[in-house]
């Protein structure tokens, strides 16, 4: 009985892990993209940078 209970903590953990590192990527993403607009002056990319915004806070 014990195992079972450390092993829901642990499953628990790990996908709490998981959601923050595909957090955290998403978030380097749209930041690598915005940095290049704001160096290149593309509108192209700002749009693009835009709507992976509103992707990712839609998919969190």
């Amino acid at each position: 009985m014990q195992y079972t209970l450390i092993a829901a903590a642990g499953l628990a953990e790990a996908a709490w892990m998981m959601a923050m590192m595909l957090m955290g990527g998403g978030m380097l993403v749209i930041c690598f993209v915005a940095f290049l607009t704001l160096e290149t002056a593309s509108r192209k990319l700002a749009v693009t940078s835009v709507v992976l915004l509103i992707a990712f806070t839609l998919f969190f």
